[in-house]
């Protein structure tokens, strides 16, 4: 009788453990992240072949992407902060997101392991006549100033369509403030990332080595930031001309991305004129 006793007494105990380790995992998914790389295992010629083809496409939905995961449940993609809320759950190792845009509805996954504030998600993609693993890396971010500042409301600002048609110093403010938003992006992808995506910033720029220039047509991610195509082409209008003025003005660093940040920073000092704040044209740094 007491070794039933005991027995009830020890699946009870590991019922709780169980049970706070579930709660505590789940907690420390709780806050923001960024999405780093997938790390694919093909283990066929077929399936290396197919992954080839989607591959890009792949990193291109997902990386680099900055995410909020609530403890309420909420999930926020932060390209789209204005616009939707998806659902986040942690289900024994089911890891899922639902109604949170594109390629976060759903998203679902297998939970592997938090260690070293990186979370491992293994995701099953059915492409073609193949199931690829893949297993994504994303990073929990640290409560510093610029990986929060990003992920708020107020730095955000710019995504809000205006209601009407803006006048040049509106549209200037609004270009200063996109260009602080990626410098301090791409200071946060440089610590965390060995690669950055264009498509990831619709800035209408191609990137080089120890250079910027401003492409011919704009990106429909970049018109959408404006009232509409005509106030758009005013703003490339004026990052064109921007470029031309700091020419030679382009400040070499330690990597390519930290060139493009502080690059950014001094375009908005140019920008700004009359119109910019001290604190908006700060120099870069």
């Amino acid at each position: 009788m007491r070794s039933i006793y005991f027995f009830l007494v020890w699946l009870m105990v590991l019922s709780v453990a169980c049970s706070e380790e579930k709660q505590s995992t789940s907690d420390q998914l709780a806050g923001n992240w960024l999405v780093l790389y997938p790390d694919h295992q093909l283990t066929t010629r077929s399936q290396r072949d197919v992954y080839k083809k989607y591959q890009d496409s792949v990193v291109n939905l997902f990386g680099l992407k900055l995410l909020t995961l609530k403890e309420n449940g909420d999930m926020i993609e932060i390209d789209s902060l204005f616009q939707r809320k998806g659902k986040w759950m942690l289900n024994e190792d089911d890891f899922r997101i639902q109604e949170g845009g594109k390629g976060f509805n759903p998203f679902v996954a297998k939970f592997e392991k938090f260690a070293n504030d990186t979370l491992q998600l293994r995701q099953i993609l059915p492409l073609e006549n193949e199931k690829i693993k893949v297993v994504w890396h994303v990073k929990k971010l640290d409560d510093d100033t610029t990986a929060m500042k990003l992920m708020t409301a107020e730095a955000n600002e710019w995504r809000k369509k205006p209601a009407t048609s803006e006048s040049e110093e509106a549209i200037r403010k609004r270009l200063i403030s996109m260009l602080l938003y990626y410098s301090d992006y791409f200071k946060l992808v440089s610590k965390e990332s060995s690669y950055f995506l264009v498509p990831r910033v619709p800035l209408p720029f191609r990137y080089y080595q120890h250079g910027i220039g401003v492409r011919d047509t704009m990106y429909p991610g970049f018109i959408n930031v404006f009232y509409n195509e005509e106030d758009a082409k005013k703003a490339h209008d004026i990052l064109a001309t921007t470029v031309a003025q700091l020419q030679g003005q382009f400040e070499w660093d330690e990597n390519f991305v930290v060139e493009y940040a502080k690059f950014f920073r001094r375009m908005t000092i140019r920008i700004g004129n009359k119109y910019a704040t001290s604190s908006q044209t700060e120099q870069p740094k």
